[in-house]
């Protein structure tokens, strides 16, 4: 039997979500979005400033996302934009769902959007989070504006999680 995908990710500004788009239809893969109560608001200087904000300093959200849907999958994948170095809060209150859950995944990977490239630490966070092995990452470089040069890696990833 073959095992069930699940892609759950956020999304502020399309990055993400291109992304998860692309690796849901290449990979057959479930879609969650992540959507939390409350969002900085789109565009400037005050978006990133919010931001950042909120992922240093561990905020979490309410979801209004039915994540208690990832008992059931397989495989997990988790995607979502680096703020300020790290993960963003919807997120971090993802991760506190899945730490509740009885049920884990047999196999969770990851993937992050970024205007820097500069995603490791979040993985590394994530991980340490989840106290699991992560069984592989990729890192996007604003895929949405970048398509040209970003879906040869966002396939590639895709590819690999069927195997």
């Amino acid at each position: 039997m073959k095992q069930k995908i699940k892609i759950v990710y956020y999304s502020l500004q399309g990055n993400t979500k291109y992304a998860a788009e692309r690796i849901a239809k290449i990979s057959g893969a479930e879609l969650l979005r992540l959507k939390p109560d409350q969002e900085p608001k789109i565009g400037g200087f005050w978006m990133k400033a919010q931001g950042g904000w909120e992922a240093l300093t561990g905020m979490k959200p309410g979801l209004q996302s039915n994540a208690e849907q990832l008992e059931d999958c397989g495989t997990l994948v988790i995607g979502g934009p680096t703020w300020a170095g790290t993960y963003a809060p919807a997120i971090g209150s993802l991760l506190e769902i899945l730490n509740q859950c009885t049920v884990k995944p047999e196999r969770v990977y990851l993937f992050g959007c970024s205007g820097s490239g500069k995603t490791e630490k979040m993985f590394r966070e994530i991980a340490r989070k989840l106290g699991c092995e992560i069984q592989g990452t990729a890192s996007f470089l604003n895929p949405l504006s970048n398509q040209e040069r970003e879906n040869p890696g966002i396939d590639s990833f895709a590819e690999s999680l069927q195997k």
